[in-house]
């Protein structure tokens, strides 16, 4: 999504531009398959801002999205269901933090100081330049809460204002999104995550994610892009010292004097880069600490969910103690049973993605790379997420399953050739900030990067931000690095 709305705006803009995805179809983890009539999204729950009055929604405007892409909006952001109770996450931060403080009284101060604390550190990370988090700059001193928290975890931020172990669960609720506990995850990671939704609302793509990820490559087209599927690029050219194109896996050579990466970045900038060019930047892409994977179980089934109150996209927790859940997890070879994971239901608000009566389930279990590495692991793990979703959301689920596919972090990898299947690029702890340093610092002339890979991090979301943050600085624009908030001028 981020090489698309670069080379969406960057045509538009009257740039010559080509696109190369590897895959038979765009979009990456923003795409969509078909079994026996069950349409499922990929990797993508739903998109923060993706309105059209939206961040991420007038960034693909100004690429020319059509209004033919009909998006929904999610009536609440998400439900969350732990051990003897349930919540519900509303598309308003007041609303939210008002309800968490009724649940807990004695928070309610706390809370309040919190709340304004994520929304300064989410103003201020959309608006300085993400490189300059680490060793921090004056713009990152104009938001004193970015500048005090841009090196701490999300845990760190939460125990500083509220003490209740419980309430750092539900508000850390989002953290196996990232796949990360809340005591290595970024602050500024989970506030700008957080707070994006309750400006810009939770939104999904009527008929599924590729229409999105199609719509973009049609509106790069039209305004002139080539764009070619099925068609890797083997090798970056180089000459004096500069990125100078590419070459393509049907063996065309294609000259430019700019190259956005929206791939694996330490495989771009150590396998189809000339070797010893750029050891620098090859080096900090290699030794970065990827993101965990996860374990996806599409699950298409005859069940009567007339009667569901819970929201369309769920987290499902066995404990509060998401800390334990994820050194465990991480320690092993498979996922470990106490792991919370997200649930999707799209049919609860888009019916036509399953034939009628049907449901449409996707889970998206946080992973190591080695897990179901064979048969055997791979059918315990269904066994025990379809035994959770039994026990709290779906009584009988099993016996109305139609269609039940899964994906590994190794098929993960082998369809979009991220690193060990890397759904969000660089692992995303404070440590990211200065990687990102260290890669502005030492990436090739020429060679940019869009995308989860990027300095902005993982997630649809960020993705658009990223490809339109490139296309501004590749092309010029007076916004330059800017990010559109909610007030900005586009």
């Amino acid at each position: 999504m981020g090489g698309l709305t670069c080379a969406a705006l960057l045509a538009k803009r009257g740039h010559r531009v080509a696109v190369f995805e590897q895959h038979d179809r765009p979009g990456g983890y923003c795409s969509s398959f078909t079994r026996e009539g069950y349409t499922f999204d990929v990797g993508v729950d739903s998109v923060a801002g993706l309105g059209t009055a939206g961040r991420i929604g007038r960034i693909l405007g100004l690429a020319g999205l059509p209004d033919s892409v009909e998006r929904i909006r999610l009536p609440a952001i998400r439900g969350n269901v732990f051990p003897g109770e349930s919540f519900v996450v509303p598309s308003s931060a007041e609303e939210h933090r008002e309800r968490l403080a009724a649940r807990f009284p004695a928070e309610a101060v706390g809370l309040r100081s919190l709340f304004r604390d994520m929304a300064e550190i989410a103003r201020g990370a959309a608006t300085v330049a993400p490189e300059s988090l680490w060793d921090g700059t004056p713009a990152v001193g104009r938001f004193p809460a970015l500048d005090r928290w841009r090196h701490a975890t999300f845990l760190d931020l939460l125990s500083a204002h509220v003490r209740d172990p419980v309430l750092w669960a539900w508000l850390s609720e989002r953290t196996p999104y990232v796949a990360l506990p809340p005591s290595r995850v970024s602050a500024v990671t989970m506030c700008v995550l957080l707070m994006s939704y309750f400006q810009g609302g939770a939104w999904r793509v009527r008929g599924g994610f590729q229409r999105l990820s199609d719509a973009l490559v049609e509106t790069a087209r039209a305004a002139g892009a080539v764009v070619r599927l099925e068609t890797a690029v083997e090798e970056i050219l180089v000459e004096d010292g500069a990125v100078a194109g590419v070459r393509t896996s049907d063996g065309k050579a294609w000259p430019s004097r700019a190259l956005v990466s929206n791939g694996d970045l330490a495989g771009a900038l150590s396998g189809l880069l000339p070797a010893g060019f750029a050891p620098g930047a090859a080096a900090v892409a290699t030794e970065s600490r990827p993101s965990l994977s996860l374990f996806l179980l599409y699950i298409g089934a005859a069940v009567d969910l007339s009667g569901c109150a819970l929201p369309s996209s769920l987290g499902i927790f066995p404990s509060t103690d998401l800390e334990a859940a994820f050194h465990v997890q991480e320690a092993a070879t498979g996922a470990a049973e106490g792991t919370g994971f997200g649930l999707e239901i799209p049919t609860l608000l888009d019916p036509h993605l399953a034939p009628p009566g049907r449901h449409v389930l996707i889970a998206h279990y946080p992973a190591p790379y080695g897990t179901a590495a064979t048969p055997a692991e791979r059918d315990g793990l269904v066994a025990r997420i379809l035994d959770r979703i039994e026990a709290t959301v779906v009584p009988g689920l099993r016996k109305g399953i139609e269609v039940l596919l899964t994906a590994s972090p190794r098929t993960l990898e082998r369809f979009t050739r991220n690193r060990r299947g890397s759904p969000y690029g660089f692992e995303q702890s404070p440590e990211r900030y200065r990687v990102v340093r260290d890669l502005a610092a030492t990436l090739p002339p020429g060679f940019h990067v869009a995308g989860h890979w990027s300095d902005f991090g993982g997630g649809v979301a960020s993705a658009v931000a990223s490809g339109y943050v490139r296309a501004n600085v590749l092309s010029g624009a007076p916004v330059g690095r800017r990010v559109p908030g909610p007030a900005a001028a586009l």
